[in-house]
């Protein structure tokens, strides 16, 4: 069972569902909210967490790309590491070691940087 704090995040990921992405948005951002969306599918894995996190990733794919690397936010046309492009990386290898049920490779990592 959740405790109050899992009641809660719940609440902010359903609040969060209500809101629209803005047209602007940069990389820790996207991040941020991946990493949450993973942190309440490992308390509580319904698919609606790992559905949300894929959805997020698809959209930083699609905004933030730049040829060979992440732009910082979507109104950059170049890469630079300022406002989360790594961690935005380490968001993407999260959902895939979830995604191919590696969960051994899970620990390897605090993902709660």
């Amino acid at each position: 069972p959740l405790t109050d704090y899992g009641v809660r995040a719940e609440a902010v990921f359903d609040y969060t569902l209500q809101e629209e992405i803005p047209e602007r948005f940069n990389a820790l951002q996207i991040n941020n909210s991946m990493m949450f969306c993973l942190d309440l599918y490992a308390r509580n894995p319904e698919a609606k967490y790992l559905n949300r996190a894929k959805e997020l990733a698809d959209l930083a794919i699609d905004a933030l790309w730049r040829d060979t690397m992440f732009s910082r936010q979507t109104s950059d046309a170049y890469y630079e590491s300022k406002l989360g492009s790594s961690s935005l990386g380490l968001a993407f290898l999260r959902l895939h070691i979830v995604l191919e049920n590696e969960r051994k490779l899970l620990g390897i990592v605090d993902w709660s940087f």
